[in-house]
């Protein structure tokens, strides 16, 4: 079992998260990092289900530990135990019941290109095409905005990014290490900019840098969402729904 304090990507999802999982480990080698391990999906629907029915956080807590406890135990022991888990949104207050010390490393996206990026992508595999139509798949605000079964796509999902971030910030006062970084800073931003906050994610991971981060900037992009029509994201409704928020992460004024 690894002696470290294991540390958990969380995420609305659409951040890179498969990047940092198949690309890191290969440039290092103390970083056991595992992404969405089997039943999040089953985890993340029973705590959505759970937060509307307003029960069974106690259940969701003892498996969660009790799948953390496991893969923790088959780390090893030169390795840190890294979490890279968009689904644990709805239940990021338990993971901070669970785990102690908790370290969290929150990967927030500009809304409109996280919005335009999960409508087109969805879900992995055969899910893509049904995971709209399942019930508590998807995160969603609890409670729910007033005329939540009658908005639109885009609003609902303007509405699941406010609340995975919301969520996954409010755990910051009880983390031990709380880091916030930008999807924009880590994979799109100029050279310098990139190498300085990829120093600051192997810093909030705990791991060595290696010695040239060249490779991981030319490291080619994983997991892209396919193909699709051009989505309408009206300025008007990104102000409404995070306007606050977005400029909170830096990112301005919806219409910029």
């Amino acid at each position: 079992m690894s002696p470290f304090p294991p540390t958990f990507v969380l995420s609305a999802g659409r951040t890179g998260t498969v990047f940092l999982t198949h690309t890191l480990p290969d440039h290092v080698p103390e970083l056991n990092a595992v992404h969405e391990p089997p039943g999040s999906r089953s985890l993340l629907m029973l705590a959505n289900a759970g937060a509307w029915a307003g029960r069974g956080s106690a259940w969701l807590s003892g498996r969660l530990h009790r799948g953390v406890t496991r893969r923790r135990a088959a780390c090893p022991p030169h390795q840190h135990y890294v979490e890279i888990n968009p689904m644990l949104c709805p239940m990021v207050d338990l993971l901070a019941d669970v785990v102690s010390p908790l370290h969290v490393v929150h990967l927030v996206r500009h809304p409109v290109s996280w919005t335009r990026s999960i409508r087109a992508f969805r879900a992995s595999g055969w899910r893509r095409h049904l995971i709209d139509a399942i019930p508590f798949a998807n995160p969603a605000p609890v409670p729910r905005p007033p005329g939540w079964l009658g908005l639109d796509p885009v609003s609902q999902a303007l509405w699941r990014w406010r609340a995975c971030n919301e969520a996954i910030e409010s755990v910051a006062p009880r983390a031990a290490r709380y880091v916030r970084l930008r999807y924009e800073d880590l994979f799109l931003a100029d050279r310098d900019t990139r190498i300085a906050h990829l120093e600051q994610l192997l810093d909030a991971l705990a791991v060595p840098h290696p010695e040239d981060l060249e490779p991981l900037l030319a490291a080619p992009r994983a997991n892209r969402a396919p193909k699709a029509a051009p989505v309408d994201i009206p300025a008007l409704t990104v102000s409404r729904i995070a306007g606050d928020l977005m400029e909170h992460y830096g990112y301005g004024p919806p219409n910029e």
